[in-house]
């Protein structure tokens, strides 16, 4: 590869990173000389000069006004080791708003003794809701889009610590293992991810989980009667049924319901009591839904 492919191959990388890459002046105004397209098109410009203009072709018009006094004061001092360390800065955008940017850059001297920095410069919200999105994901389960067993867990565990009131239900879809093995299994997830949008949208007001298998649990707070409870139990088991196996038949689940009108003594007592509600209906017939 030679010279000209390799600076267009880093331009290309450029182009495509999170930010950008620029150059300006270390001495006097401080003038740009290159800025990357991946750069002005994420503020908003259409193109450099349109983009130098609306800056005076400076960099210190590039800052914000309340960040360029710090960050000139962190290059100051890292400038006599060639070598400029992260800086965090807010620049504008075409829409006179800003934005967060890190970057990190290092000095270079011409032979006439002139210098000039070099600035490679990541988008700091960009990479915020990167982090966010990969957090978000951490705690949801997989296949269904629910918070996953560890996160569903600490939060009902962190609102039973909160409150002295609330219901602890089990859903656990009766015969899943027929519907795996007659319908196959992509009709057995569809099934789950039916039954996850459906427990989403009736029931926005509570904590919803995946707690393995074809098992779901919730958890509402402020349900303390039994009338409440049945309440809530019989519009579950109105919107399992409504879910239909293979567009046809009807789903079915089991549901155990702990109430607690004086508190649980824990998460894994509240989840064992409607544990063992759900075994109690799934014994005693299907489809159908215990109180304790």
């Amino acid at each position: 590869m030679n010279e000209k492919e390799e600076l267009q191959e880093l331009r290309d990388l450029l182009d495509h990173m999170p930010g950008g890459a620029f150059t300006y002046e270390a001495d006097g105004d401080q003038r740009f000389i290159y800025v990357s397209p991946s750069l002005y098109k994420l503020l908003g410009y259409e193109d450099e000069e349109s983009f130098l203009k609306s800056v005076n072709y400076s960099f210190i018009d590039f800052v914000h006004p309340d960040d360029f006094k710090k960050i000139q004061q962190e290059i100051d001092e890292q400038i006599s080791e060639s070598d400029i360390d992260f800086c965090e800065y807010r620049v504008k955008k075409a829409d006179g708003s800003y934005i967060w940017m890190l970057d990190r850059g290092k000095i270079k001297t011409r032979p006439d003794g002139t210098r000039y920095f070099y600035v490679v410069v990541l988008d700091e919200n960009a990479i915020m809701h990167r982090r966010m999105e990969t957090a978000k994901k951490a705690k949801q389960d997989s296949l269904t889009g629910l918070l996953n067993h560890q996160t569903v867990v600490i939060e009902i565990s962190q609102i039973i610590q909160e409150t002295k009131k609330g219901a602890c239900v089990m859903v656990d879809i009766d015969n899943f293992k027929h519907i795996n093995d007659t319908y196959g299994h992509l009709e057995g997830d569809r099934v789950l991810g039916c039954l996850s949008n459906s427990l989403l949208n009736n029931f926005p007001e509570a904590i919803t989980g995946r707690f393995g298998g074809d098992e779901f649990i919730l958890y509402f707070c402020g349900v303390d009667t039994k009338s409440q409870a049945t309440t809530v139990a019989k519009k579950l088991l109105k919107a399992i049924n409504q879910i239909k196996i293979n567009d046809v038949v009807p789903l079915n689940a089991s549901i155990g319901i702990a109430l607690a009108d004086g508190g649980f003594p824990s998460v894994d007592e509240a989840i064992k009591i409607a544990d063992q509600a759900m075994y109690i209906a799934k014994n005693g017939g299907k489809n159908r839904f215990v109180i304790k």
